[in-house]
């Protein structure tokens, strides 16, 4: 009577884990924070932690011990990108403060001394009423709709028709524009349209900062101190 075959182990299967998942989701929201002024800080703590779940999760692949390695390497490298990027507005942030906080302003040329009549010295002038400072606002423009991000000293947020102007306060102004294909574009193509957006920071007549960008979901961010 010929003897049963022992049953070898059972072949590996690679798991699904959510290293790569966790890394790709935090990569992509650290990106978009990232631009945001202060906000930014998030968009670094984000982008740290792509890196960690995406290097993690990057040496189990080698191991073979998860199911989806792309997955995990292009989140890791989203999360370096994060980081970089929010180093960079950071760094440009602080700049400008810098530049305008040491900035002073020059002092008025001194004229001939006031002539004094014999009967008396003059009556004092009228104080000089300052004149009214032009007013600032923002542009956005493009093809289609956008999303309209507005962080001067509140928030606010909405999508518009392009163009499309905002008119701003005195201090500092953030503004993000991001582009939406239209619905027409999906319902005849099955995919959405490329165009082109941008913004400017106009104050007292002169283009301060202007941005522009290309693409399906183009973003643009402008900003300015003053």
């Amino acid at each position: 009577m010929a003897s049963a075959t022992p049953a070898g182990p059972a072949p590996h299967v690679p798991e699904h884990t959510g290293y790569g998942v966790t890394a790709l989701v935090t990569g992509i929201i650290g990106i978009v924070l990232s631009w945001i002024p202060l906000i930014g800080l998030i968009g670094f703590i984000l982008g740290l932690i792509a890196v960690v779940f995406g290097a993690l999760g990057w040496a189990k692949a080698h191991k073979g011990e998860i199911s989806n390695p792309v997955v995990t390497k292009v989140g890791f490298f989203l999360g370096v990108a994060a980081v970089v990027f929010s180093i960079i507005a950071w760094a440009s942030f602080a700049s400008q403060m810098d530049k305008t906080l040491n900035t002073s302003p020059s002092p008025a040329p001194a004229g001939p001394p006031a002539y004094i009549p014999q009967g008396g010295p003059p009556a004092p002038a009228p104080e000089a009423v300052p004149a009214q400072a032009q007013a600032a606002y923002v542009e956005a423009f493009g093809d289609g709709e956008a999303m309209v991000s507005v962080f001067d000293q509140g928030h606010s947020s909405n999508t518009v028709d392009l163009p499309h102007r905002v008119d701003l306060k005195e201090g500092y102004v953030s503004v993000s524009v991001t582009r939406s294909p239209s619905v027409e574009s999906y319902m005849d193509s099955g995919q959405g349209d490329s165009g082109s957006v941008g913004c400017r920071i106009i104050r007292e007549g002169e283009v301060v900062d202007e941005q522009t960008a290309q693409g399906q979901f183009a973003s643009v961010s402008c900003s300015k101190m003053y």
